[in-house]
Parts: structure tokens; C-alpha cells; sequence
């Protein structure tokens, strides 16, 4: 029986995984003209081979020295650069404000194609949920707007991105519709209202979702001035 539940088990992992890698690819055909960063016209490396190395990367939960080691292995028919080399051309998204741009036109545009396929999105009303999301980061302090401190244990640092995150809630899934990276003088009402304005722009809201760490008497009055049920 132990055998069985472990070879069923293997089976359906396997298969999982084969569906979101699925899901990625064609998710990347999507979002990938959203994508911009400035490439000089003769240099071997495309905006395409960036979002592949970084996706590989993410979804290998590893840092882009061991992810494009991986990349290449799965990929030995292609050349692919150094780290130094993509990081390179990463460090040219330095600007957060075009970085905010992209993020809000890849999540309207999934929104959109996502609504127009799929039924469970066009209900009268839908659930959201607010939440804020702890990034580690490892290398040397050189966003000290948006690196803030934090714990985690066993994870060899006390070094964080925050984002904070809109996500419908349907069917017990969730579906990100907005992401906004926290800089160290936002305050929780400004960004809960600016994630709400942004919903009711695509949806109508039936509740909102907040955790404790939301338990404040500015962020219950921006709800309860944007009209939204909480």
C-alpha cells in the first residue's frame, strides 16, 4: 500500500508540474511584448531570453547563477550567458516607476484575457484579499527604500522586499490582479486604498480580505469610505 500511495503520489507531482510549466509558457507568449528594457540592437541577448532565464530561476526558487546552470543543462542547445551578464542588463530596470508601469500593464492585460476566458471571473460580485508578501534578498544594501528588516528563521538573512498584493479569491483560488512594491514611507491606508480603487476599476467587490496585520483604525476607514464590506 506505502508503495502504491508513493508511486500515485510521484505520478501526480509529476503531472502538476508538467500543467504550470504549461501555464508558464504560455503565460510568457503573453506577457513578454509587455516587457521592456532596453537592449542595444547587436547584442546577443533578447528581452525573450531575460523573462525565460528569470522565470527558470524563480521556479527553481534559486538565485540566476544556478538557475541559468540549470537552464543551460535543460537547454543544451543554447548558449546562455553568464550571470553578470543578465544581471547587467536586469540593473537597467532602475527606474520604479517604469516598473510599476509594466507590473500594472502584464496584471491588466492577464485580467483581461483571463476574464474574457474563463467564467469564473465574470460573477456579478467577487471576494478580494489584501495581503503583504516578504521577498528575501541577500546581496548588499543597495535599495535601502524598499529593503526593510524582517524575521524568518533558517533562511540566512533578516533582509526583505515587501510587496503588497490584490488577488481575487474564487473557487479557493487565488488570482493576482495588482502588486505594489512597499517603499519605507508608505503607509498601510495609502496602499490598501490605492489596491482598492484599482479592484473596483475591474471588478465589483463583494468583500475584502485583510489578516490582523491590517487591524488599524486608518486602513477600516479607508474601506469603509471606498464603500467595500470587510
Amino acid at each position: 500500500v506505502k508503495k502504491v500511495i508513493k508511486e500515485k503520489k510521484e505520478e501526480f507531482k509529476a503531472k502538476k508540474i508538467k500543467s504550470i510549466k504549461e501555464v508558464i509558457k504560455y503565460c510568457k507568449k503573453l506577457i513578454i511584448p509587455k516587457v521592456d528594457i532596453k537592449i542595444s540592437h547587436n547584442a546577443k541577448i533578447t528581452n525573450t531570453d531575460l523573462i525565460n532565464y528569470l522565470v527558470h530561476t524563480a521556479f527553481s526558487h534559486g538565485f540566476m547563477n544556478g538557475g541559468l546552470e540549470t537552464f543551460s543543462a535543460d537547454n543544451q542547445d543554447i548558449k546562455v550567458p553568464d550571470s553578470d551578464t543578465v544581471l547587467y542588463h536586469f540593473k537597467k530596470l532602475d527606474n520604479i516607476k517604469n516598473i510599476e508601469f509594466m507590473f500594472r500593464n502584464i496584471f491588466d492585460f492577464i485580467f483581461k484575457f483571463a476574464k474574457t476566458n474563463y467564467k469564473l471571473l465574470n460573477r456579478r460580485e467577487l471576494d478580494i484579499a489584501i495581503d503583504v508578501h516578504k521577498i528575501p534578498y541577500y546581496g548588499k544594501n543597495t535599495y535601502p527604500n524598499y529593503i526593510k528588516g524582517g524575521v524568518a528563521k533558517g533562511i540566512g538573512t533578516n533582509d526583505f522586499f515587501y510587496f503588497i498584493t490584490c488577488a481575487i479569491v474564487v473557487a479557493g483560488k487565488r488570482f493576482t490582479i495588482d502588486a505594489i512594491p512597499m517603499h519605507f514611507t508608505d503607509t498601510q491606508e495609502d496602499l490598501v486604498e490605492k489596491l482598492v480603487k484599482r479592484a473596483k476599476s475591474k471588478i465589483r467587490i463583494r468583500h475584502c480580505y485583510l489578516d490582523r496585520g491590517f487591524d488599524s483604525a486608518n486602513v477600516i476607514n479607508v474601506l469603509k469610505e471606498n464603500k467595500v464590506k470587510f
